[in-house]
């Protein structure tokens, strides 16, 4: 009995071992469990802690020491180093500590994730901080430098090789007893950061200057944002020229040298601003012809703004006596008939082709499977599929006059509709107001007048974009080009077509033989991202001395002319001759995008930052319109442009 019942005792605590060994097991997992859920998703290497790869950049900064966590350790040649998400980091080197202890990553929206590798910069270790905050600005001087191969009589890379701190310097760091206050005037810090630097590296340095150390930072950033679009977007290539105003007094030599950076940033003294130019990846992938910043695209819709801008002065001269006048009166005899048909053809404004409000159909229709009909989409197959067919005056009426004989798609000025159409009409509008074809009317009236001479249009037959720079002279006074200054176009039918054409296409499909009559007058012309920068330059001064427009007709900044003009999309967005003002930012706003190119020209107001950029391929759409400002949701669009990419981006750098 005794030991029955011992046996039976030392079976039940067996089990019972067991039980809380399984019941710890359980907690345990459930705990791993839910702390993986509260946290977020992470990388599948992903230890209990959840660490994660970190950059710290001005450029790729080696030699600092971090703790984070239970992370430390000392950042890399790559800028590398490991973070634990949500806790507090400290970076130092040796008892220098490089800004504030703030926590990384402490929170992240719903469906975002992060990047393989989290970007770190100078300007998050100040809490609240702007790229060109002062404190920032002493934390990228004093690295600057600290840099092994600091030499800044010869001037300042653009940070490719990144910033190497020296065993020398990390050695001395180690043994520094000092400190340095980062938040001391730019006089006061000068003086105590080059005490510490002659420290650290054994010989006295000038502080690197801080318009240099913030150009340095600045170009790291937007590079960034580069490779993400040609990366992240699968982009062949992208080019993009801005223009900043300069901060310096006009007569500091020194101080406006020191914002150059060779080959990127140059100093234009006309306008006394920075001229930036960046160029990645290729204009032809088969032969791996890199891009230049002065490569030229089709630049597709932003056609329209030289057409729209076009009638405009020739409001300005007289020779249309109002934008407010029904269109009909300007139009050849073939196609007024066709607005007589539709009650509200007569009353069609000028201003209401030109800001999308009239109402008139879009020949330019994606097919999909929620949509075909007999004929429908038609011209965009032939596009895609037929891209040598040839549209002359004659045929575009008869396209324009299909469309129009569908009928209105609502009374004008009580809807919005983005319209190739209205455009086309434009088109045939001004050469009939000019006697002459509308390709000439905007040489005559824009392109020769403002110097865009890297702004091209090609006349229809010259299918090829390179017979057409080749044949520059044919419908151009400028001389001719060299072949390689053009960029072929890419792009995914399976994606621009939501896969129901080319679903077995897989990769990008080259695009550099397109007739530019398909697109006629609503996007046919050849730029460059200068010219485009100098475009909305142009646009945006309206009514100053640098701007296209007289003060006698300031139809941008005049209310009574702006009103009429302009049509509200939504609380922030309105459109006008085909230019996009963004009231909430206070940008002026022009895009093109089509089968294998993407541009886009953007003016901010207050920061007075010009910017053109393009690129050879037209973004598929993001699976999540959350990748799409709220302001810009109106058109439904098959595609992502590369002002949400990369424009607006660059420009948050520049103003943040």
């Amino acid at each position: 009995m005794q030991n029955n019942y011992k046996n039976k005792e030392s079976k039940m605590e067996f089990c019972n071992q067991n039980k809380k060994k399984i019941l710890r097991l359980a907690f345990f997992s459930m705990l791993s469990l839910i702390l993986l859920i509260t946290s977020g998703c992470s990388s599948g290497d992903d230890d209990f802690v959840l660490t994660h790869q970190g950059q710290f950049l001005d450029a790729p900064v080696r030699g600092l020491d971090y703790v984070c966590g239970g992370q430390s350790g000392v950042t890399d040649k790559d800028g590398m180093f490991t973070f634990e998400r949500g806790k507090e980091i400290t970076f130092k080197l040796g008892n220098i500590q490089i800004g504030d202890t703030v926590p990384v990553v402490s929170g992240l929206n719903a469906g975002e994730f992060l990047p393989d590798v989290w970007v770190f910069t100078p300007r998050m270790l100040i809490p609240d901080a702007k790229n060109r905050d002062p404190v920032v600005a002493n934390i990228l001087r004093f690295l600057q430098t600290l840099d092994n191969d600091y030499n800044f009589s010869d001037g300042i890379d653009n940070a490719a090789n990144g910033i190497y701190l020296s065993d020398t310097v990390i050695k001395n760091a180690e043994n520094f007893k000092g400190s340095l206050n980062f938040n001391l005037s730019e006089a006061e810090f000068e003086k105590a950061a080059e005490s510490v630097v002659s420290s650290l590296t054994g010989e006295y340095r000038h502080l690197i200057p801080k318009l240099a150390a913030q150009h340095h930072f600045i170009l790291q950033l937007i590079n960034n944002q580069i490779d993400n679009a040609l990366n992240h977007y699968e982009s062949p290539g992208v080019t993009m020229s801005f223009e900043t105003p300069c901060p310096c007094d006009p007569n500091d030599t020194e101080c406006i040298e020191s914002g150059v950076v060779d080959g990127v940033v140059s100093y234009d003294k006309s306008s006394h601003s920075y001229i930036w130019s960046f160029a990645a990846g290729y204009a032809d992938i088969e032969n791996k012809r890199p891009m230049t910043v002065d490569t030229r695209f089709r630049i597709c819709s932003l056609t329209k703004s030289f057409v729209a801008m076009t009638i405009l002065k020739l409001v300005e001269s007289g020779k249309i006596k109002s934008y407010n006048d029904p269109i009909v009166d300007y139009l050849p005899a073939s196609i007024k008939d066709t607005f007589k048909e539709f009650a509200a053809g007569n009353t069609i404004t000028i201003a209401q082709v030109m800001n999308h409000s009239a109402g008139i159909p879009n020949f330019y229709r994606i097919p999909s499977p929620g949509n075909v009909q007999e004929g429908d989409g038609a011209w965009f197959l032939n596009l895609l599929f037929h891209p040598e067919m040839q549209w002359n005056v004659d045929k575009i009426i008869e396209l324009v006059k299909t469309e129009l004989n569908k009928g209105l798609e609502y009374p004008p000025s009580q809807g919005w509709g983005y319209s190739n159409t209205g455009y086309a009409l434009l088109g045939i509008m001004l050469q009939n107001v000019t006697g002459k074809s509308w390709e000439q009317a905007i040489r005559d009236e824009i392109i020769e007048p403002y110097g865009l001479t890297d702004t091209i249009i090609p006349e229809i037959g010259k299918a090829s974009i390179t017979e057409s720079i080749n044949n520059i002279n044919y419908y151009s006074p400028y001389d001719p080009m060299p072949t390689n200054k053009y960029a072929y176009g890419y792009l995914n039918l399976a994606g621009i077509t939501e896969g129901m054409y080319g679903k077995d296409i897989v990769g990008l499909t080259k695009r550099d033989e397109q007739d530019p009559s398909f697109l006629n007058s609503a996007g046919s012309i050849i730029g460059t991202a200068p010219d485009l920068r100098e475009w909305i330059k142009l646009i945006a001064n309206t009514g100053n001395d640098d701007g296209m427009f007289g003060k006698t007709f300031d139809w941008l900044h005049d209310t009574s002319k702006y009103n009429e003009l302009f049509f509200t999309l939504n609380a922030s967005l309105k459109v006008g001759a085909n230019v996009y003002h963004n009231v909430t930012d206070k940008r002026y706003i022009i895009s093109g995008n089509s089968t294998g190119y993407d541009v886009n020209a953007t003016y901010d107001v207050d920061n007075k930052i010009a910017i053109g950029a393009c690129a050879n391929r037209t973004f598929d759409a993001p699976e999540s319109s959350d990748a799409v400002p709220d302001i810009w949701k109106f058109q439904g669009a098959h595609t992502i442009q590369i002002k949400d990419v990369l424009v607006f981006k660059t420009l948050d750098i520049l103003t943040n």
